[in-house]
């Protein structure tokens, strides 16, 4: 697992992975470090994460921009090591459509997101009780409908 930085969206990304593998028989979480988010820790990160852990598989990252360090790291060592990621961003769909290590990533709708926090903004300003979570829709993308995706 590629983390990031401690805010509510990301440990809840970590939390809902891990709890998926739990499930997932066969798969075993070797090591988590802090990419804190950004491309180029990111990369350092995963090369040394590469080289500490050479029967890798597979690595989750909690958003695009520390995949996209990833994904030059990956590709940088040679090793068949699948990426998958959050987020939606055009650089990541692109780097999916063309087949590269990065396989999917789980899509958000920012705008969406916006008009959801207006209203419970809003809502809680004029008094009315506002549930304590709010599921907001996400898309899987793959290599196959990762064309034509766009927020």
């Amino acid at each position: 697992i590629l983390d990031g930085i401690p805010v509510v969206p990301i440990l809840e990304r970590v939390r809902g992975f891990k709890d998926a593998v739990a499930k997932a028989p066969g798969i075993k979480i070797v090591d988590i470090q802090n990419g804190k988010q950004e491309r180029m820790t990111a990369m350092n990160v995963i090369e040394n994460m590469i080289q500490a852990h050479p029967e890798l598989d597979g690595l989750f990252s909690v958003n695009d921009g520390g995949a996209l360090g990833s994904q030059a790291a990956i590709e940088a060592s040679g090793e068949d090591i699948i990426l998958v990621s959050v987020d939606g961003d055009p650089e990541a769909i692109r780097a999916i459509t063309k087949g590269t290590c990065f396989k999917a990533l789980s899509a958000q709708y920012p705008r969406d997101q916006v008009r959801i926090a207006l209203g419970i903004g809003l809502a809680k300003y004029w008094g009315a009780n506002v549930p304590e979570m709010i599921p907001v829709d996400v898309e899987l993308i793959t290599e196959e409908n990762a064309a034509g995706f766009s927020w």
